[in-house]
């Protein structure tokens, strides 16, 4: 929002414009991933709830294992943009 206040120039000190990119690009990914975990929920839940019932317990550490690998995934992904800069 900086950025667009100062009509497109960076005034902040240079080494902050990576990691601005970095979270940016980041809390893009990590959204759409997040959106895509819960789609899939919601559609195990629609397409199979009984078999979904009983398995709702063992998929709890599995949702916390997905969510883990989301935020590496991301971020090593990231990680380019924020080298390449």
């Amino acid at each position: 929002m900086a950025e667009a206040a100062w009509e497109a120039t960076w005034k902040l000190p240079p080494a902050l414009c990576p990691l601005f990119v970095f979270l940016f690009f980041t809390s893009v990914y990590l959204t759409i991933l997040s959106l895509t975990a819960l789609s899939v929920d919601r559609y195990l839940r629609a397409a199979f709830p009984l078999r979904y019932r009983r398995r709702r317990r063992v998929a709890r550490p599995l949702a916390v294992a997905a969510a883990a690998v989301f935020w590496l995934a991301a971020l090593a992904h990231c990680s380019v943009v924020y080298v390449a800069q």
